[in-house]
């Protein structure tokens, strides 16, 4: 759907609510990551899934699953970079790895 490096990329999830692929594109949801430098060593990575209510029928449960813990979990790729030394060439800490789960007309997320 969308490429434009080094600042975003976007794809469709093509997958149903039945974790097998889906051939109808109509009933697709929306992947879109952006990555935004806060300086030379640090950059914010966000992902959004938008379009759930696609898949039809149940989506909620796609949404409950991409939104829990280990769905859409981004700290691997956060443990696996390269961490930059602090002045005493030490790794630093703290990388952070956010994701987003977008607010639907109508639908309550809970308590958060």
């Amino acid at each position: 759907m969308v490429y434009e490096p080094p600042d975003r990329v976007a794809f469709s999830w093509d997958i149903n609510l039945s974790w097998q692929i889906e051939t109808d594109p109509a009933r697709a949801s929306e992947v879109h990551v952006t990555f935004t430098a806060q300086d030379a060593k640090h950059t914010v990575v966000e992902l959004e899934h938008r379009h759930l209510d696609r898949h039809g029928n149940g989506w909620e449960a796609m949404r409950d699953a991409v939104g829990s813990p280990g769905g859409w979990d981004l700290q691997p790729y956060a443990d696996a970079s390269p961490k930059p030394p602090d002045c005493r060439g030490r790794p630093l800490e703290g990388n952070v790895a956010a994701a987003s789960i977008p607010e639907l007309p109508g639908v309550s997320r809970g308590s958060e």
